[in-house]
């Protein structure tokens, strides 16, 4: 299933702009992908507590040092920028609206449902 979303939404040109610019920006001060990405994110008004989705220790380490970080108004205005949203496709375009009539009583359905669409890269990107 990640492998399936993450080419789908890298596919996007905006999409990878984004994960360019957070690339960037990263390079620029020294800092993890990750580590931008949540330090950006957690400055955001209407979030709370962002999720970390670490799979191992190291991920969890790096990404836990985001919270040492402190992004200048340089780099958060460029990422505002290329991160603006759009409107229509609520998010991620097919997959999210999957994830909005997912059914409740079964899993199993719902993931057959989202992937029986068909995708362009139902492997991830080789």
């Amino acid at each position: 299933m990640y492998q399936w979303t993450s080419a789908e939404y890298a596919d996007s040109d905006r999409n990878r702009n984004t994960i360019d610019a957070v690339i960037r920006v990263a390079n620029d001060i020294g800092a993890m992908p990750a580590q931008v990405s949540l330090s950006w994110l957690s400055d955001r008004p209407a979030v709370t507590a962002p999720i970390i989705g670490a799979r191992t220790l190291q991920h969890l380490t790096e990404a836990l040092g985001a919270v040492d970080l402190t992004l200048n108004s340089d780099s958060t205005t460029f990422l505002d920028a290329v991160s603006a949203p759009l409107s229509g496709g609520y998010p991620y375009e097919a997959f999210g609206s999957g994830q909005r009539m997912r059914f409740v009583d079964s899993p199993t359905q719902a993931l057959k449902s989202l992937v029986s669409e068909g995708s362009k890269h139902p492997l991830g990107r080789i």
